[in-house]
């Protein structure tokens, strides 16, 4: 019996062959097939904007790991945990936060959905610092706000879960002092220092994160802001097996090769023997004909 995964794959491909309205169709379908509106975001899809970090941690309690972050944008970002014990990845994937310990992968639901939301958008400290506005909202100047021992002025701006972040001012322009984040009792400090130019962008490649109770010391091995191919996140980032992120990425990956107006790459997101009703007709297509028909179109539009 076919999976959850692999039906509406056959779904989504027939309505790109019968219908032949490229994306359209293929957002139409993917969200009436699935019930997600939030499906139909595809502000990322098309962008090569990417942000990568590695950093060795060390904790007051004395236990050490490292973190890898790949960020994307925020409804495309994950923070991977390095320990000796395997560790943890924490995803937030379009509207789906999802988690992985060992070869257990889960989707993370109501509360639980939020705190892992974030949780991994929470380690995204440089692309908080660096694309801060395009991560919170209701952004505001402020003054008076607790920071490391003082007071200080600072960028207040809310998290979609609640909550405020403050981009601390820093004395230099373009190094900001670092990040407070303040949600309920919660109140961490994030300190960054070591500034180094990365891709004409001065960067932080040292942090400490006070929390209140343990203070967390970051050593940044690397810090890259290059812009990355399109299916840099997807490569990056294993697909879990979860039918719901198996869906969302065929979606997303569909829209990756009509932003690149790749043909081979939409046939071979084909199901191998896709079936078509249209109009009360019941056929058989192929990917060879899909690869044929967008070979096709993508010479005669351009994209």
């Amino acid at each position: 019996m076919p999976t959850k995964s692999e039906v509406i794959h056959s779904i989504v491909v027939t309505g790109i062959n019968t219908a032949g309205l490229i994306a359209k169709r293929l957002l139409a379908i993917v969200c009436l097939a699935v019930g997600w509106e939030a499906a139909a975001i595809a502000d990322d899809a098309c962008s090569t904007t990417a942000l990568y970090t590695y950093a060795d941690v060390t904790v007051s309690d004395g236990k050490t790991y490292a973190v890898e972050t790949f960020y994307r944008s925020k409804d495309r970002a994950t923070s991977k945990f390095i320990r000796d014990d395997g560790g943890s990845l924490h995803v937030v994937e379009g509207p789906f936060t999802w988690t992985q310990a060992g070869d257990k992968a889960e989707l993370a639901k109501g509360d639980q959905g939020d705190f892992q939301r974030d949780f991994a958008l929470g380690h995204q400290f440089h692309a908080l610092m660096v694309n801060y506005r395009d991560i919170v909202t209701d952004i505001e100047p402020v003054s008076g706000v607790e920071f490391a021992g003082g007071k200080t002025s600072a960028l207040k701006g809310m998290r979609d879960t609640g909550g405020a972040v403050y981009l601390i001012d820093g004395e230099v322009p373009g190094r900001p002092a670092g990040l407070r984040y303040d949600v309920g009792d919660l109140k961490i400090d994030i300190i960054a220092s070591a500034w180094r130019e990365v891709g004409g962008t001065e960067t932080p490649f040292a942090l400490l994160i006070d929390d209140g109770t343990r203070t967390f010391d970051y050593q940044f091995k690397s810090v890259d802001m290059t812009d990355k191919p399109l299916m840099w996140y997807y490569d990056s980032v294993p697909s879990p097996a979860i039918d719901e992120i198996d869906i969302l990425r065929l979606h997303k990956k569909a829209l990756v090769a009509h932003c690149i107006g790749d043909a081979a790459m939409m046939a071979s997101l084909s199901a191998p023997s896709p079936v078509i009703a249209n109009n009360g007709s019941i056929f058989d297509t192929s990917p060879e004909q899909t690869l044929a028909v967008f070979t096709n179109v993508f010479e005669r539009r351009k994209y």
